[in-house]
């Protein structure tokens, strides 16, 4: 899906934090867009902050199991799997 591989693949300018708190406010607004909690989790892996990608990645799984009756997609568990096993460019 060309959604979630722009999340992914986006480039990041700017404050990082700027962008976290966007990222956030996004998933505030838009809690089914999938892109928005791949691209929070990605920008927190490469800031070495996986607790709090694992916590985005649970909220992601709450929110989707509540509300749509679906897990992630394979692309969110992966991003989250590679980021808790923090490999080489995983993030």
């Amino acid at each position: 899906d060309e959604q979630h591989d722009a999340a992914k693949n986006e480039p990041v300018h700017g404050d990082p934090r700027q962008a976290l708190n966007c990222y956030r406010r996004g998933i505030l607004l838009a809690p089914r867009k999938e892109a928005l909690f791949q691209r929070l989790m990605f920008l927190l892996g490469k800031q070495g902050d996986r607790a709090e990608a694992a916590s985005v990645y649970a909220l992601c799984r709450k929110t989707f199991e509540k509300e749509l009756g679906l897990s992630p997609s394979k692309k969110t568990t992966d991003l989250y799997r590679a980021i808790m096993a923090d490999r080489e460019g995983a993030a």
